[in-house]
Order: C-alpha cells, then structure tokens, then sequence
C-alpha cells in the first residue's frame, strides 16, 4: 500500500514535467531539425579547404562525393528514427498525463480541486489556503484522501491487469 501511495505521489508530483516535456516534443515534431546532404557536403568541404592548403590538393575528392551521395539516405532515415522516437516518448507521456487527469477528475469535487491546485497548477499550501479558506491543516487531510483514493483507482486497473495476464497463461 505504502508502494502505491509514493508511485501515485511521483505522478503527481511529476504531471507539470511531463506537460513541458509534451508541449517541447510537440515543438519538436512541427519543427524538426533535421541535417541535410547539402550540409554535410559544405561541412567537408571547409574541412577540405583546410586540409588542402596544407597538403597543396584542391577540391572534394571523388570518394567525399559518393559519402554525401550516400548521406542523403542515411540522413533521412536518422531523421525519420529521431522523429519516430519522439513520437513514442510523446504517446507514453500524453497518456500518463491523460491518465492521471481522468482519475483526478472522477475524485470529489473537494479532493479533485485540491489536486488540482497544488499539483497541476504547482500552488503553495499559503496560496491554497488563502484561495479555499481553508488551514493547511485541512488541505492536507483532504490531499491525503484524494491520494488514498487515487491509489485504490490504479490499484483497481493494475488488479485486472493482473488477472489479464494471468488468463493469458
């Protein structure tokens, strides 16, 4: 039980990160930065020109030449594998997010805003205090039961998971 109560702790205490974290992958996918042959090719060149007027050759070597041939390829599958992993780490943070937030929305209007405030929208235990009227006293009980109840949601689907994988056997 106590295991419980500190993983649904760590959700909690972990949503705001999670929602930046989104909203940067989101960012990332609409404007991916990506290395293209041409710059590749404008990269080796400079490290060419340097190279030959040490050694007295000019220009790109044939072989340089087939290397960003090839890049172009290679770059475009690294750039579809960067965005192919940004993709799965946004679907896993969305829907722990996602998740936490409907279980938080099914608690007592009471127990859910107090959630609410102190973890999704980081307030102090002053500022709550002020906002509902209420002790710090008071808001930590009612934290203490929102949580206990959060725990009993995740419990719940981590039983019939449970018992899924069990029938499979």
């Amino acid at each position: 039980m106590k295991e419980n109560t500190t993983k649904v702790t760590e959700i909690l205490q972990s949503y705001r990160v999670k929602k930046r974290k989104i909203e940067q992958l989101k960012f990332e996918l609409q404007n991916p930065s990506q290395i293209t042959a041409a710059e590749l090719l404008r990269t080796m060149a400079i490290g060419s020109s340097e190279f030959s007027t040490i050694h007295g050759s000019g220009g790109v070597s044939d072989k340089t030449m087939s290397v960003v041939a090839h890049y172009g390829e290679i770059a475009d599958r690294m750039n579809l594998e960067a965005l192919d992993e940004i993709k799965s780490e946004l679907r896993v943070l969305t829907n722990e997010t996602a998740k936490i937030e409907l279980y938080v929305s099914l608690l007592k209007s009471t127990h859910e805003h107090v959630i609410r405030l102190r973890y999704f929208e980081g307030k102090s235990w002053n500022d709550m205090e002020k906002e509902l009227d209420m002790t710090e006293r008071w808001l930590r009980e009612l934290r203490k039961a929102a949580i206990s109840e959060l725990v009993a949601m995740y419990g719940f689907v981590d039983a019939l998971k449970g018992k899924n994988e069990k029938e499979e056997l």
